[in-house]
């Protein structure tokens, strides 16, 4: 009975390594360049990055690793996706509403759950090309908000 119980916690860590190796390899492919805005249709997106949706199968387990995402800006906006998609099943997206920020237009658009849990996020546009990010104060507000909400507290 020893050696059954040795051998199932031998295969439990080799697997809990296997897939914490895999959710690290999907992290470091995520770009906040694959959340995409359809700027023809209001309110529209798409999300084109493979590693991103192999962390919606995996699920709440990638929930450590997408929090420490969010303190990335050229991954932020996707891991929150991520997470919303993971923990909400749903994702709400509103927008665009125009504002000057800085003595620049940006567009405004709320990512995340219909009962109004999500954030901002900013787009510029700058040379042709749309920026989107976190404000720096809001960083800090998402990752708390998901370590709270992923947490159980």
């Amino acid at each position: 009975m020893k050696k059954i119980i040795t051998i199932l916690l031998l295969l439990s860590t080799y697997v809990v390594q296997a897939q914490s190796k895999k959710i690290d390899q999907c992290i470091k492919t995520l770009s906040n360049k694959d959340f995409i805005i359809d700027h023809d249709h209001k309110a529209t997106f798409k999300v084109e990055n493979k590693a991103a949706k192999k962390l919606l199968r995996i699920g709440r387990s990638a929930n450590v690793k997408l929090i420490e995402a969010l303190s990335d800006p050229d991954k932020n906006i996707i891991a929150h996706w991520a997470l919303c998609q993971i923990n909400f099943h749903v994702v709400t997206f509103a927008g665009p509403k125009t504002m000057l920020k800085d003595g620049e237009e940006v567009n405004l658009y709320f990512l995340g759950e219909e009962k109004g849990e999500g954030f901002v996020i900013y787009e510029n546009k700058k040379n042709g090309d749309h920026k989107l990010y976190f404000d720096k104060p809001q960083i800090e507000k998402i990752t708390d908000y998901w370590q709270k909400k992923t947490s159980g507290k």
